[in-house]
């Protein structure tokens, strides 16, 4: 629009000059008005004509560039709503990198969370079983002790029974013993006056042996009954060794029954131990597993808090997606708007174009009328200076004929 403002006012210098060239050759040739009226008329006519095209052409460039000025602030507009939004999608996809990011942290920290849970459930699950074996053994001990304790009870029942047995037994010896040496005193006693009475009477014996015989008889028959008395002793004797070996074997028996009740009593101390030992084990294991309860508590705490937060995060996700599907329809939507305005533009531009080139071509076509009016002028003015050569001469002639 410049170059065919500067074609115009170029055209418009030219008709200037031109004009004042008329007017020069207008007051070179008097004659010549009729022609150079016209020729001023058909100017003016070209001067209007050109002034009214180059205002028609400030008004469209005026217009053009009040439109082109729009579109330029509408497309500035348009560049900095798009590149906020360009920012506010660039900033929207790293946030859902970040939170992306974050997820598989969480994600994986999760699955750790799970992988240690697993784990020390089936450490609980071991200790567990370990400890349904220490408390299945220690029933099995507990039942073995029970059994021997009540097995223990009826020993020390049968021992005390046995203990009475022999104590009454005892006391019986102990008085047959004690009755022994009285009644074998009595016999040795009475065996003395016997011999003292069978020396006496062996001594009287030729006076009453009559009375000897019946007094050997009656000996004798003291003798049988002595010797009776003796094999009941002996036989007495017999069961006494007898009852005194029974009671050798029950001391045996007593001695090996403490034995085995010191051993019991060092298992069962042994026993203690192991159930303190296993008691204390307990209470590791319990603790243990209510330090890995409690870590578990904290650990479904934290994996419930970390499924609110990614379902919260979800939600905003959502929002987000939401939001951004918004915003790319309303880029859509400011982008076909923009390849509208485009098209008008572009399409405003091929018809101001169109002008141009049409402006262009009425200006070289002035330019040629332009030209063809200087050959014109040209030939007028060389028409003029012939005219006014053959002025000159019929002027000469006339003088030289006046003068003649």
């Amino acid at each position: 629009m410049t170059g065919l403002q500067d074609q115009q006012e170029t055209a418009d210098k030219d008709l200037i000059v031109l004009e004042a060239r008329l007017k020069d050759v207008h007051k070179k040739i008097p004659g010549g008005k009729a022609d150079i009226s016209r020729l001023n008329g058909w100017l003016n006519k070209l001067r209007v004509k050109n002034k009214t095209e180059r205002n028609i052409l400030n008004e469209k460039d005026t217009q053009f560039a009040a439109k082109q000025a729009l579109y330029n602030d509408v497309l500035t507009e348009l560049t900095v709503q798009r590149e906020k939004q360009e920012q506010t999608i660039s900033d929207l996809e790293q946030d859902i990198t970040d939170l992306v990011t974050n997820m598989a942290i969480r994600t994986e920290e999760q699955q750790n969370a799970d992988d240690q849970r697993m784990s020390l459930e089936d450490q609980i699950r071991t200790e567990k079983e370990v400890l349904d074996e220490i408390l299945m053994s220690l029933r099995r001990h507990r039942k073995k002790y029970t059994n021997k304790k009540q097995g223990y009870k009826k020993l020390n029942k049968v021992t005390q029974k046995l203990f009475t047995v022999i104590g009454f037994r005892n006391s019986k010896v102990e008085n047959s013993l004690i009755m022994k040496p009285k009644d074998t005193t009595g016999l040795n006693h009475e065996l003395e006056l016997v011999e003292v009475q069978v020396d006496k009477r062996e001594l009287t014996r030729a006076y009453n042996y009559a009375h000897f015989n019946k007094m050997q008889k009656n000996l004798q028959i003291g003798h049988s009954e002595l010797v009776n008395e003796k094999d009941k002793m002996s036989v007495m004797l017999s069961t006494d060794q007898d009852n005194l070996k029974r009671l050798a074997g029950m001391l045996e028996q007593e001695k090996a029954f403490n034995k085995q009740q010191h051993s019991l009593e060092k298992s069962i101390a042994q026993f203690k131990a192991d159930k303190q030992d296993y008691t204390a084990t307990l209470d590791k294991l319990v603790n243990s597993i209510k330090d890995y309860n409690k870590r578990l508590v904290k650990l479904t705490i934290e994996k419930q808090t970390t499924e609110k937060v990614l379902e919260t995060l979800e939600v905003k996700i959502k929002d987000e997606q939401v939001q951004l599907d918004l915003t790319l329809e309303s880029l859509h939507a400011i982008e076909d708007d923009i390849e509208a305005c485009e098209k008008a533009h572009q399409k405003e531009q091929q018809r101001l174009e169109k002008q141009l080139i049409n402006g262009q071509i009425r200006i070289k076509n002035l330019q040629q009328k332009m030209i063809i009016m200087d050959q014109e002028s040209d030939q007028m003015s060389r028409e003029m200076e012939l005219l006014e050569t053959q002025r000159r001469i019929e002027k000469k002639a006339l003088h030289d004929n006046d003068e003649l």
